[in-house]
C-alpha cells in the first residue's frame, strides 16, 4: 500500500515538477511484456540459455589509474564479472528490477533451496539502478526488499550485500577523477 500511494500521490502531485523530473510510470503489463521479451532476446540472440537467469562470468581488466597517471600500471585491476549485467538508468520506484526478479525467480519454484544462494551469489550483485530522486530511491529498495521476501529469501542483516540502486543523475557525466 505504501508503494502504491506514493506512486499514486507521484502521478497527482505538482505535475509540472513530475514532468521536469522525467518521471512517467510504465505501466506493470508494458514492464512484464519488456521483462519476457529481454529474456527472449539473451535466450535467441546471445545464445545464453538461461537468459536472464545466467550465472556466467566474464573477466574484466578495470584500470583504476587516475588520467594524468596513466603511464603506470599500478591500478589495474582484474575481475570476473557477470556476463549479464541488469540497469535500469532510470530506477524510479524499481518496477522493472522487481519485475525482472519476479520472472527469475519463477524459474526456481522447484528449487527453492537453491533460491537463497542465487540471489546472494547470482541476482543482488548484477541488479543495478540509477534514480534521481530521494523518495523513489527509497521506496525502490523497500519495493525490493519486499518482492525477495516475497519470494522466500531471507535477508541475513548481517550480511554486507546491499542493492546496487545509487542516488545519481544517469544523464550526467562521470567526474574525471572517478575514471
Amino acid at each position: 500500500p505504501v508503494i502504491h500511494f506514493y506512486e499514486t500521490f507521484l502521478a497527482a502531485y505538482n505535475p509540472a515538477l513530475r514532468k521536469a523530473r522525467g518521471v512517467w510510470y510504465t505501466p506493470e503489463p508494458v514492464v512484464d511484456f519488456i521483462v519476457r521479451a529481454v529474456d527472449d532476446v539473451l535466450k535467441k540472440d546471445f545464445d545464453l540459455k538461461d537468459g536472464l537467469t545466467d550465472e556466467s562470468k566474464i573477466q574484466l581488466t578495470i584500470d583504476h589509474t587516475p588520467n594524468e597517471q596513466k603511464k603506470s600500471n599500478k591500478a589495474i585491476q582484474t575481475k570476473d564479472v557477470h556476463r549479464v549485467q541488469i540497469l535500469d538508468p532510470a530506477t524510479g520506484t524499481g518496477t522493472f528490477l522487481t519485475h525482472i526478479v519476479k520472472h527469475i525467480h519463477k524459474q526456481f519454484k522447484n528449487d527453492q533451496g537453491g533460491w537463497q544462494s542465487y540471489v546472494n551469489d547470482h541476482l543482488i550483485p548484477r541488479l543495478n539502478g540509477f534514480e534521481l530522486l530521494m523518495a523513489s530511491y527509497a521506496m525502490a529498495h523497500l519495493k525490493l526488499d519486499m518482492t525477495l521476501a516475497d519470494t522466500g529469501y531471507s535477508t541475513d542483516r548481517s550480511s554486507k550485500i546491499r542493492f546496487n540502486i545509487y542516488l545519481t543523475n544517469s544523464l550526467e557525466e562521470h567526474h574525471t577523477d572517478a575514471g
